[in-house]
């Protein structure tokens, strides 16, 4: 965990992404990926809300990503629905989408989870903790056909 997050591992965001990354490297058998199938949602039941799951579609040289699943404290906090939407459709072209395509292209082609952590500002300038995983699927345990992400944030108090 800490190789994903550096020196952040203490913040109060990190349990539910350790939990996460535990659970999916359970799941990781003989150096095989686990697939959609290997999940049992029951195990991870405070995780839930916060997941989405992405279909991986090659195109070109990169790929695109579809919403299977979008978590419903996700929907609560994003005010919408997004299963079954495609990225692009859900978020506008700008810094902040460039960085996640870069990131999710990343995790397919390497294989490997990826954890980011950091501060933003949201609307009525508030600024929140923001802290994932993203970790790859491959349902014949190697080619990476869906990620799954764990994205939570946490209001940070203003002094």
């Amino acid at each position: 965990m800490a190789e994903l997050f550096g020196d952040f591992e203490r913040h109060p965001l990190m349990p539910l992404l350790r939990e996460m990354l535990l659970y999916w490297q359970g799941l990781c058998q003989e150096g095989r990926l686990p697939g959609r199938k290997d999940l049992e949602p029951a195990k991870i039941p405070n995780i839930l809300p916060w997941m989405l799951i992405l279909d991986v579609v090659p195109s070109g040289a990169d790929y695109r990503f579809k919403f299977r699943l979008f978590g419903t404290g996700l929907v609560e906090r994003a005010g919408r629905e997004l299963t079954g939407l495609w990225f692009e459709e859900a978020f506008p072209a700008d810094e902040q989408q460039a960085y996640f395509i870069q990131g999710v292209n990343r995790v397919v082609r390497e294989k490997q989870p990826l954890g980011f952590y950091g501060h933003s500002m949201i609307q009525d300038r508030k600024h929140v903790r923001v802290a994932g995983l993203i970790l790859p699927l491959a349902d014949d345990g190697e080619t990476v056909d869906r990620l799954i992400s764990v994205n939570l944030r946490q209001e940070v108090a203003q002094g």
